[in-house]
Parts: C-alpha cells; sequence; structure tokens
C-alpha cells in the first residue's frame, strides 16, 4: 500500500538529504512495515511539485509506544529510500571472477537455485 503525505519544506529537504529517516505522527492510516510512502512536498499553501518515494521499515505504535511515552494514537514510522529490491526472475548470475571485494581475488558466489 502506498501512503501519500504531505511533507513541509524543511522536513522534505532533511529526509531528502538523509539526515531524516523516521516520522511522528498520528496514526490515522494502516501503516505497515514494507508499505510505500509518497512524501509530496507543500509549502502551506500548495504543493511544490517534488517527490520522494520511501519504503516504511519499521512502525512503532499501539501499546509498545505508550509505555514509551509517545501518546495513544501516534507512532514512530522509520523509512529508507524505495528499494528497487529485484524479483527472483530479475536476479542474474554474476561468474566468481567478475566479483571482488576491496580489491582482493574474486569471491566464490553460487549460481541462485530456481
Amino acid at each position: 500500500m502506498t501512503h501519500a503525505l504531505k511533507t513541509t519544506l524543511e522536513m522534505f529537504d532533511k529526509i531528502s538529504n538523509n539526515t531524516k529517516n523516521f516520522e511522528l505522527r498520528k496514526m490515522d492510516r494502516p501503516f505497515k512495515n514494507g508499505d510505500k510512502l509518497l512524501l509530496q512536498e507543500w509549502d502551506g499553501e500548495q504543493y511544490t511539485g517534488r517527490e520522494l518515494s520511501l519504503d516504511i521499515t519499521d512502525v512503532f505504535a499501539g501499546e509498545a509506544a505508550e509505555k514509551y511515552g509517545l501518546r495513544k494514537g501516534f507512532g514512530i514510522i522509520s523509512f529508507c529510500e524505495e528499494r528497487n529490491t529485484p524479483t527472483q526472475a530479475e536476479w542474474k548470475y554474476v561468474p566468481p571472477e567478475f566479483v571482488f571485494e576491496n580489491g582482493q581475488p574474486p569471491i566464490t558466489i553460487p549460481p541462485p537455485n530456481f
């Protein structure tokens, strides 16, 4: 599920610069791990046209959050840049001679089992 949210100029910049990776907000939607966030920059009067697509990595809410002092109905949503994780059909086998780690000799990676 994708959740489109308004985001202020200041917060949008912090998120787009990777200096902020969470949002404290009212849990007015069924946010879940694995959902997407579409953050739309809002200048207080209109949308600016800038958007960010993010993956929700954790939702801290409910009774567990209230035990740590969050008001009832509020939660913390953690997120990261959208990961374009390939499906198994999109995986490609990379022969060991092309895989290097820190300039060391190739490491062996077995082909995936489909």
